[in-house]
C-alpha cells in the first residue's frame, strides 16, 4: 500500500491531511495553520507523522 492511501485511509473525513514532508514545505505559510495528527503506522515504512490543514485564513 502506498503513504498516500494509507494516510488516506486513517484520515478523518473532511479534513485536509498531509504528510510530515508536505507539512515542513508549508509551516511557515502565513495563510494556513495545523494540527498535528499524531504518528500512524504504514506498513514498510514504520511510524510517519501526519498533519491536518485547521484553517485557512
Amino acid at each position: 500500500m502506498n503513504t498516500a492511501s494509507c494516510m488516506g485511509s486513517k484520515s478523518d473525513s473532511g479534513k485536509i491531511n498531509l504528510s510530515d514532508s508536505a507539512y515542513q514545505y508549508l509551516k511557515n505559510n502565513s495563510f494556513l495553520t495545523f494540527e498535528s495528527k499524531g504518528k500512524i503506522g504504514v506498513k514498510g515504512k514504520g511510524d510517519l507523522e501526519m498533519f491536518f490543514v485547521c484553517r485557512i485564513k
